[in-house]
C-alpha cells in the first residue's frame, strides 16, 4: 500500500471520476473509443486509468491501484499523472465528476 504525503492528499477531494463512454481495449494494452465523431486513442496506462473511472473510485484508490501495476513509482508523481490524464480526458469530453454525497 502506498502512503501519500499530507500535500498530495490535500488535493483529493469527495468527487469521483465517471467515464462516459465505452473504449475498445486492444490485446497490447490499448484504448480506443469514438468520442463526437472522432477517434481517441488512450496509452496502456491511461487504459488502464479509464477503466476505473466508474464513479465509484476516488482518485486516491485509483493512485492505488495503478500504483499496484507500477510498483517503486513515487506516490506524487502517480498522483500528478493521474491526475493530467483525467483531466485530459475530461477536456477530450470522456470524463464527468460524480459528487460522493
Amino acid at each position: 500500500m502506498i502512503t501519500l504525503s499530507n500535500e498530495v492528499r490535500s488535493h483529493i477531494n469527495a468527487e469521483k471520476p465517471l467515464a462516459l463512454h465505452s473504449i475498445r481495449i486492444e490485446p497490447e494494452g490499448m484504448g480506443l473509443s469514438l468520442v463526437n465523431g472522432e477517434l481517441c486513442h488512450l496509452n496502456a496506462v491511461a487504459t488502464s486509468i479509464y477503466r476505473l473511472l466508474d464513479g465509484k473510485h476516488t482518485i486516491e484508490e485509483i493512485i492505488q491501484n495503478i500504483s499496484e501495476q507500477y510498483p517503486g513509482a513515487p506516490a506524487d508523481e502517480l498522483f500528478e499523472d493521474a491526475v493530467k490524464c483525467i483531466r485530459e480526458l475530461q477536456r477530450a469530453g470522456m470524463v464527468c465528476w460524480k459528487s460522493a454525497w
